[in-house]
């Protein structure tokens, strides 16, 4: 791939994921909830494709698809999606002592 063409990938990969991360910050969502979430997507998502190729699908060939592990496919039949916990308490008065604009400095920063 040409180094305009990754450019331009990580400028739209920036743009899609920028409100995504925003979201997931405000809502105390830890990081390994979205890579899970992400995993799953990206199985399905592969799996999606396979079918509609009329290509047998397995958990080999999804694997190499997407870069996950044999191990990320929970349940080689469905794919059933990782559960996404709830953040613990500490993370949610961090998150919104970091966020809620009454909380904050004139400046933007928490009290």
């Amino acid at each position: 791939m040409a180094a305009s063409d990754q450019d331009s990938l990580a400028r739209c990969l920036d743009l899609v994921l920028t409100p995504v991360i925003r979201f997931c910050i405000r809502r105390s969502i830890p990081i390994s909830d979205l890579r899970n979430a992400a995993k799953e997507i990206f199985a399905r998502e592969a799996k999606r494709e396979l079918e509609l190729s009329d290509e047998k699908v397995t958990v080999s060939r999804l694997a190499t698809m997407t870069g996950l592990h044999r191990h990320d496919f929970q349940d080689k039949e469905s794919l059933t999606p990782p559960k996404i916990e709830e953040a613990s308490i500490a993370a949610r008065v961090i998150t919104t002592w970091e966020v809620s604009p009454r909380l904050q400095t004139k400046s933007g920063k928490p009290k």
